[in-house]
């Protein structure tokens, strides 16, 4: 996704998906035109509608999504706002206009694997268990070296 903000600090989007629930690291978003005089820091504010909101950093121009950001199916309101440092706090210089964004829904987390990813996963199951064990009998092995030493 790409945003790009005029010289008036309105928003253009190439498209309206921000990405799907569950996603993480998956859609980089990739901002331009941040630049306002004596900004320090640019962030992205998503409003879920719900009272619940998100402050992104994107001052460097780049920002990918994590599966906290791309909770739920639905629209979300986004605006984005230069500030700058003034001693410990950072004051507000300029606001973009809201604009929105869409989470799509996913396929849930219910889907049966497939037979052959099935099998691996049980072969890493598997295998993993005969190290476990393996390490186990070095323990005790260990203990009664140790036990045998002390008396």
């Amino acid at each position: 996704m790409h945003i790009k903000i005029n010289e008036d600090y309105n928003v253009v989007v190439n498209t309206a998906l921000l990405g799907y629930v569950g996603e993480t690291n998956a859609r980089p978003v990739s901002v331009e035109g941040l630049a306002v005089d004596g900004a320090d820091r640019y962030i992205l504010t998503i409003d879920y509608g719900d009272g619940v909101q998100y402050e992104v950093d994107i001052t460097g121009g780049q920002w990918t999504p994590t599966a906290d950001i791309l909770r739920s199916a639905q629209t979300v309101s986004c605006q984005i706002c230069a500030k700058k440092l003034s001693g410990n706090e950072y004051i507000l210089l300029k606001k973009s206009r809201i604009f929105r964004l869409r989470i799509g829904a996913a396929i849930g987390d219910t889907a049966i694997p497939s037979p052959s990813v099935a099998a691996d996963a049980l072969d890493k199951i598997d295998a993993i268990g005969r190290q476990a064990h393996a390490d186990m009998q070095t323990a005790v092995t260990a203990a009664e070296t140790a036990t045998t030493a002390a008396e």
